[in-house]
Formats: C-alpha cells, structure tokens, sequence
C-alpha cells in the first residue's frame, strides 16, 4: 500500500478563486480539502504580496485557526503590515506574526491589509473532517466577546514551558497554540527549517487526525521547496522538493523526517485536535 495519495502538491486540485480584491494580491501556493482526500482537515497555504480586503463574512461548523507569518527570515516576527481582522462585533489588530483562532459557528472575516513591504505567509486550517462549506454570516455575539488576547498568539511559547529538542541552528521558531494558551484551541505550531539536518526522529503515530506542510518561502516559486527533504510514512519513503499538505489520519505512523539539501529556508506547520489541552508536540519534544 502505497501513502503517496495523502500528499497534495501545488498543481493539485482547483481550489476556490479567491475573495481578496485585487486579486493578484494573492499567490496559492496548495490547498486541500475532502474532495482530494476524503475526511482529510482542510488547509489552504498563500501569501499576500501587496495591499488588499477580503469582504466575505462568514462562519463555519468547524474551528478554524488563521496564521499570518512574515516571510522576512531576517525578521521573522513583524509582519511590515498591519491586517484588520474581524470576529462578531470585534475587531483585531494584528501587526506581528500570529495565529488566530476562530471557534466554530462564529462569524468572522472582513479582512483588511495595509502597508504590506513583504510578502506575507498565510494559512488556514479547519480542524472537522470532510468538507466544511462557508456559511454567509452576521456578527450576533456581544461586543468584547473576542479580544486579542482571547483569539491570538504571536510566540513560540508552550504552556508547559518545554522547547523542542532538535540540532542547533536547525528551527527558527515562530508560532505554538494549544488549548491551555487558548480556550477551546486545538494544537498548531509554525516554524523555519533554516539548514539541513540528519535522521534523528524515531517514528511514531498520534491518537488524532493531524496535517503537516513544508513550504517554500519564495512566493514568486511557491511550488519549489527550495530544498530536499525525506520523509516517512509508515515504512515508505518520500523524497521532496516542492511544497506539500499531508493529512496524517489518527493511528498513521510518520517520520523521520530530514533535510539532505537547503537552498533556502522554508516554512513548516502542523497541527490536529489533541485529547489533551496542553500538547506537547511529537518527538522534536
């Protein structure tokens, strides 16, 4: 049996044309739903290269966390621009990188971007399998119900104060949430991968579906991962050197993972619905 169909690549499927005006403020780098892979979590991946709005406000029945990543190495935790963010009646500022979580069933969206210098790393991720269909919406909750500090992180900072046990020099970290950080949320993490790295990690599986990605950090190339990296899944190895989405059903052994070529850093995110509050990560704990 082979796993490769669990990888979706930046030519894969046709995913929505996008709501931001103008339209080319927005380069799809990949994206993936339960049309390409049944009961998969839903992620999309692209950046923003220029000013832009998305007007669309909407809600979902499933979570959804939203990450707004700088794509500046050099400075990885300012956004050179400032994104107007709207859940319900409340707005959010957000000028640094962040993660922002949503809860199902609240109306969200009315996206503003300002200032833009850099090109800016975004993704969304759902966390209810199958296909999760925007729902037209009207802010309903009280004023104040959200706040930035309710909705949003902007550091690499587990509840439990551990770091990730990897090589020197190999991450740059950017972003971690769990549900101890913020109520309801479910596990997500984001960071660079800055230089190669030998096999260290030992295989393991969660009690959770999961999803990962690798990214390449040139949005002019957003197919290229700018690197080589291996990969595997169960006892089949892949060799990859584009940008990729894998969903990782619960149960589904992985890793290592390393990286035997590095042209340039490129970003990585994973994450799921762990049946703790306060998730630790796999073996990079």
């Amino acid at each position: 049996m082979s796993y490769a169909n669990l990888f979706v690549f930046t030519s894969d499927g046709n995913p929505p044309k996008t709501p931001f005006q103008p339209a080319d403020a927005i380069v799809q780098a990949a994206w993936r739903d339960a049309r390409q892979i049944p009961d998969c979590l839903f992620n999309e991946v692209f950046w923003i290269v220029k000013d832009c709005e998305n007007p669309a406000f909407v809600k979902y029945k499933s979570d959804e966390v939203l990450a707004f990543i700088s794509g500046d190495f050099g400075d990885p935790d300012h956004l050179k621009a400032t994104i107007e963010f709207w859940i319900e009646n409340d707005k959010i500022t957000i000028t640094d990188t962040s993660f922002v979580f949503v809860p199902a069933g609240a109306a969200h969206g009315k996206i503003k971007v300002t200032g833009v210098t850099r090109p800016i790393f975004c993704t969304r991720a759902q966390f209810s399998p199958g296909i999760q269909t925007a729902i037209l919406a009207e802010a309903s909750a009280a004023p104040s119900t959200y706040s930035h500090a309710t909705s949003v992180v902007e550091k690499y900072v587990r509840a439990d104060g551990t770091l990730p046990n990897v090589p020197q020099g190999f991450l740059k970290l950017l972003l971690w949430l769990d549900g101890a950080k913020l109520k309801g949320a479910p596990y997500m993490e984001s960071v660079w991968f800055c230089t190669t790295k030998e096999r260290e990690e030992d295989a393991h599986d969660h009690d959770f579906d999961e999803f990962l990605a690798c990214v390449g950090s040139d949005p002019e190339r957003p197919g290229e991962l700018g690197a080589e990296m291996h990969f595997f899944v169960e006892d089949e190895e892949f060799v990859m050197d584009k940008s990729f989405l894998l969903f990782l059903p619960k149960g589904v052994r992985h890793c290592p993972m390393f990286v035997t070529k590095m042209e340039r850093p490129f970003l990585h995110f994973t994450g799921g619905r762990p049946s703790v509050e306060n998730y630790s990560g796999g073996p990079r704990s």
